[in-house]
């Protein structure tokens, strides 16, 4: 029951279509997505969001939320990331509510983006956490639930599982955050995430099916557009780029499992000054394929002749 709990709160709907279970006390909201809303300032749209909320909570759950739950920075859904001021706003909110603000940091935490979570780099801080991914370092199996002490209440039978107090996960995530947890490992995070971001940005002025360049630390992405005008997006472009980089040397992945348009670049954690230069380098170079085949398929200009060019 509560894995499907999980999979219904999934804001993806392809996710849920073979299975059938009841969403009644779950209710999605918009996320602030300031690229596809280009005619409105972030303030504008991160109301609009607040809004969005108040007005569920107030009309669609007889004005009774336990908790809201979001990832601090869309990880599948896009690499988005909203401002500083909407969580200020939000949390302001929940605390006014009484509503338990969770972050999902499955993805964003342990130092990703610079700082040991998302939390800290948006300075806001919530009741619940869920940390896992990162903390395994390399790969090993390891969740944890952060939460204040007044959560902290529900007997362990409750949430065991066949894999919980594996000894040798348990030391990967306690290596694994004394050694993030060390300010220059952190500030090499926030370096190479900066040079990153600054070549994915002159990728985005270089090529017109680039719309966007967005990310916070070493969580960085592309959106990819059919054009910059329309900034529809190009799922089918997006899913060539990455079969083309994977290629030439470099692994990247997708947002939405495939379904999505943005290009996630998500390098490791320890990455070295020239490794990023070689990763931005394959990537702009496989951009550069990509844009030369647009190109050569794109139709050329008829010849127009003047009133004077004889007809032959």
């Amino acid at each position: 029951m509560n894995r499907l709990t999980m999979m219904a709160m999934s804001g993806f709907s392809f996710r849920n279509q073979p299975f059938q279970f009841s969403k009644d006390a779950i209710y999605h909201v918009p996320y602030p997505y300031y690229y596809q809303a280009p005619n409105k300032t972030p303030e504008e749209v991160n109301n609009e969001v607040l809004t969005y909320i108040e007005d569920t909570v107030k009309y669609s759950s007889c004005d009774q939320v336990s908790a809201i739950v979001m990832e601090p920075i869309l990880g599948l859904g896009g690499n988005v990331v909203p401002t500083q001021q909407f969580f200020v706003d939000l949390r302001e909110y929940c605390n006014q509510k009484g509503i338990v603000l969770i972050f999902d940091e499955i993805q964003t935490g342990v130092g990703r983006t610079g700082c040991m979570y998302a939390s800290d780099y948006f300075g806001v801080q919530p009741d619940i956490m869920a940390v896992s991914k990162g903390l395994g370092g390399t790969g090993f199996q390891v969740a944890s639930i952060l939460m204040e002490e007044k959560f902290n209440h529900m007997p362990a039978y409750y949430h065991s599982f066949t894999y919980g107090s594996n000894l040798m996960s348990c030391a990967a995530g306690v290596k694994t955050l004394e050694i993030i947890s060390q300010p220059a490992f952190l500030e090499n995070v926030k370096v190479q995430g900066a040079y990153i971001q600054q070549r994915l940005h002159s990728m985005k002025d270089k090529y017109d099916f680039i719309g966007d360049a967005r990310g916070v630390g070493l969580m960085t992405g592309i959106e990819v557009v059919k054009d910059k005008l329309s900034r529809e997006p190009d799922v089918d472009l997006t899913n060539r780029i990455k079969k083309a980089a994977f290629a030439n040397g470099l692994i990247v992945r997708t947002s939405g499992y495939g379904k999505g348009n943005v290009v996630k670049v998500r390098p490791s954690l320890n990455i070295t000054g020239s490794k990023s230069k070689e990763l931005c380098d394959i990537l702009d170079a496989t951009l550069a394929d990509i844009d030369s085949g647009l190109r050569a398929k794109s139709p050329k200009p008829q010849k127009t002749l003047s009133c004077s060019q004889p007809l032959v």
